[in-house]
């Protein structure tokens, strides 16, 4: 745990009441990874602390400055790997107290209570109970409405002055009870700053404007292939279809002049009765022939052949 020492304080740092300047001693642990580079090592120490509540420092840090290590050398605890060393650092830390005065900026509103947030970081709430009977809320607006019409109105992004009614204190956090019961509290004139960061109730529609076409979506036009070029990949399908059936048609006209040749029959294998067989012709080329046709020819092959007798030419005596 680091030790904190406050030696000087100053109050009201660049002219706000709720800040203060705390010049520190601080007696640092530092694990011995951060050797090789010990600022680096208590920078995230300090770093750590910042915008959580300090009971030590009295409020919230939100800055240091001005760090120093009071020497070049540290120390070991008995068998502790931890180094340790004193630094001195100055802290400019958030110390509201009962009854100052804040100003804060409306972020939510409801019948029970108002939101604020101050400096833009540390919450604040101020219930119903502590809001003068002068205001009353109006629910068509969402906002709190001061009974004289010609005093503004608080509503989301409002900026509103508020006295500290309490301080609601936990390990990290701190939550400031607001009231506005006195006179010289309530909404403030809003000045060009503070106009700019109004956020409205109802959000004005915005107005219809043509969409103009993107540069990706704009349709590029089309190149028309070559008369020789094939027209992708559906064209060469095509082709290939055309030559595939031209081949067949040949392949017809072929098989319709010189029928293909039977192919023989592996050994072994017996021929089928009704298979149609084949006898060689000329020019190397096969019939087919059925069983009946194939006998008849045998047949006629084995009845010899009637000779034909040579006429003789008559002569005359």
């Amino acid at each position: 745990m680091t030790l904190v020492t406050v030696e000087e304080t100053v109050d009201g740092v660049g002219g706000e009441a709720e800040f203060a300047l705390k010049r520190c001693r601080m007696f640092i642990h530092l694990l011995p990874s951060f050797l090789g580079n010990v600022r680096a090592g208590v920078l995230s120490i300090l770093d750590r602390m910042l915008l959580r509540h300090s009971p030590a420092l009295g409020g919230i840090p939100v800055s240091y400055s001005n760090e120093v290590c009071e020497s070049a050398t540290s120390a070991i605890a008995a068998d502790f790997p931890q180094l340790h060393f004193f630094v001195r650092v100055n802290f400019v830390v958030f110390t509201p107290t009962v009854g100052c005065r804040l100003v804060g900026v409306v972020n939510k509103i409801t019948v029970d209570h108002i939101g604020l947030l101050v400096h833009g970081t540390f919450n604040a709430a101020i219930g119903r109970d502590a809001i003068r009977d002068s205001y009353e809320f109006d629910a068509e607006q969402g906002a709190w409405s001061h009974k004289d019409y010609s005093k503004p109105t608080i509503g989301i992004g409002t900026r509103l002055g508020f006295i500290v009614q309490g301080l609601e204190t936990t390990e990290k956090t701190l939550s400031i009870v607001g009231s506005m019961l006195p006179n010289d509290t309530g909404a403030l004139a809003a000045t060009p700053a503070a106009a700019a960061q109004v956020i409205p109730l109802v959000k004005p529609k915005p107005h219809k404007t043509k969409k103009t076409p993107k540069a990706s979506s704009v349709k590029k036009p089309k190149k028309e292939p070559s008369k020789g070029a094939a027209k992708g990949p559906k064209a060469e399908g095509s082709k290939a279809t055309k030559v595939a059936k031209a081949g067949k048609g040949a392949a017809a006209t072929n098989g319709a002049v010189n029928k293909p040749s039977a192919v023989k029959p592996k050994a072994g294998k017996r021929k089928r009765a009704d298979a149609p067989s084949t006898t060689p012709t000329k020019q190397g080329t096969t019939s087919a022939t059925t069983p009946k046709a194939h006998k008849a020819a045998a047949a006629t092959a084995q009845t010899p052949t009637p000779k034909k007798k040579k006429k003789r030419a008559k002569t005359s005596d």
